[in-house]
């Protein structure tokens, strides 16, 4: 897949089918519902290291 498009659904429960449309369409940058594509490791460590060093930072 070289580009994701986007659109909207309407329905009394569109988050139902997101699990499916991110299974089919494999976007790497959404790891919740792609845990077999290739970047899932990295981008999840990549996160975590970045919530980690976050916490650190002082609120304002």
């Amino acid at each position: 897949m070289r580009h994701t498009r986007v659109c909207r659904h309407l329905g009394d429960e569109p988050w139902t089918a997101r699990p499916a449309v991110i299974a089919r369409a494999k976007p790497p940058l959404n790891v919740q519902h792609n845990p077999d594509h290739p970047f899932h490791p990295v981008l999840s460590e990549i996160r975590a290291a970045a919530l980690a060093e976050a916490r650190t930072l002082p609120r304002i």
